[in-house]
């Protein structure tokens, strides 16, 4: 949320991610699933949320450790290999920003440099699901397939657009056919 103090915005988001994940740990991001009722957002989306905006909130903060604790959290989503290929490879745009400071405090991961990722949408990840899309759209737009707990799959039942921010139901449209008897 805009307006939060740097400090409230990362015990904030620091909170969700103990709540959503075990032990806190990006690198267990795969243990969260569910959603938020009743808004219905997707636990695991707000779970990489939490991860950007307590980095977000860490870098705007001047306290000692406020930056290498933000460069852990990414460091520990990168040893997610789901949460380092939907959240990094493909990142949304605050991630080069994140990348930026954090190279220019000297934070950098264990193996040298910070990934590059391709950006796609922007923050907040996580949405309500609203909205239909049918399945063939949702493959021909790259969309994202969710499954019941608001996982990432291959094939789901919600279609996650990161472009537009926006979550949908998948619908499957049978083709009408007309048959012609005689």
């Amino acid at each position: 949320r805009e307006g939060l103090a740097p400090r409230e915005g990362a015990s904030n988001a620091l909170s969700l991610l103990n709540a959503l994940l075990e032990g806190g740990d990006p690198a267990r991001w795969e243990s969260a699933s569910g959603f938020f009722l009743p808004s219905f957002v997707p636990k695991p989306l707000a779970a990489a949320d939490a991860v950007y905006a307590a980095a977000l909130h860490l870098l705007r903060m001047d306290g000692k450790g406020a930056s290498e604790l933000a460069g852990m959290l990414f460091e520990r989503l990168l040893d997610s290999p789901k949460g380092k290929y939907f959240f990094i490879s493909a990142a949304p745009a605050e991630y080069s920003e994140i990348v930026r400071i954090l190279t220019q405090r000297d934070v950098v991961p264990s193996f040298g440099k910070w990934p590059e990722g391709v950006v796609e949408g922007r923050l907040p990840l996580g949405a309500p699901v609203r909205g239909r899309v049918s399945r063939d759209r949702a493959i021909s737009e790259g969309m994202t397939f969710l499954n019941g707990a608001g996982q990432p799959v291959p094939n789901g039942m919600y279609a996650w657009d990161r472009k537009r921010g926006r979550i949908y139901d998948v619908v499957d449209v049978e083709r009408r056919r007309f048959w012609l008897y005689d």
